[in-house]
């Protein structure tokens, strides 16, 4: 008899990779489950580049989605400074594990938090993952039936605030983005 499918949600394993290991353990993940990560691989535990390895090479046992937190949507907007050569990689806050993540990312790994989406729509279940929330002031037309990642399509302006609710008053305004 073949194992059924499981949904397995996981968030928030900010770099804690020998925990993400004892909960896979005790998961017994198998080719049947989607795991779906809703954000926050990386940054402030010891070892964000091994967690976010050892999810790619889980994606290759499985169904693996990550789903953009505030701290991948900083990594890949401070990647893409880097990489332009813009200097705004140097002036932006909170980003001092980001050249030792990098270094340390295989390119499974990166290619993995490159492909994650701002949310994830599943049908069979009718639920949207996402790692913040979405603002309803201003009315924000959230596309919920696509995977959306950081190239979106420029009419989705706003997209990215879904990771940072927290910092959004009631009006849609900025109070803080640290």
């Amino acid at each position: 008899m073949e194992k059924t499918e499981r949904i397995i949600i996981i968030g928030d394993v900010h770099g804690c990779l020998d925990e993400l290991k004892e909960l896979c353990l005790k998961l017994k993940p198998s080719k049947t489950d989607r795991i779906f990560s809703i954000g926050d691989l990386i940054d402030r535990g010891p070892d964000s580049a091994g967690v976010v390895n050892f999810c790619a090479e889980l994606s290759k046992t499985c169904n693996f989605r990550l789903v953009l937190g505030n701290h991948e949507e900083k990594f890949l907007r401070w990647l893409h400074h880097v990489e332009n050569k813009t200097g705004m990689d140097s002036q932006m806050k909170g980003t001092d594990e980001f050249p030792e993540l990098l270094k340390g990312l295989r390119s499974e790994g990166l290619d993995l938090i490159r492909s994650a989406c701002y949310s994830i729509f599943l049908q069979e279940e009718n639920i949207t993952l996402l790692h913040g929330g979405i603002s309803t002031q201003p009315k924000f037309p959230f596309p919920e039936t696509y995977c959306y990642g950081i190239h979106s399509p420029k009419d989705l302006k706003g997209l990215d605030l879904i990771t940072k609710i927290r910092y959004l008053s009631k009006e849609g305004k900025f109070v803080s983005l640290n």
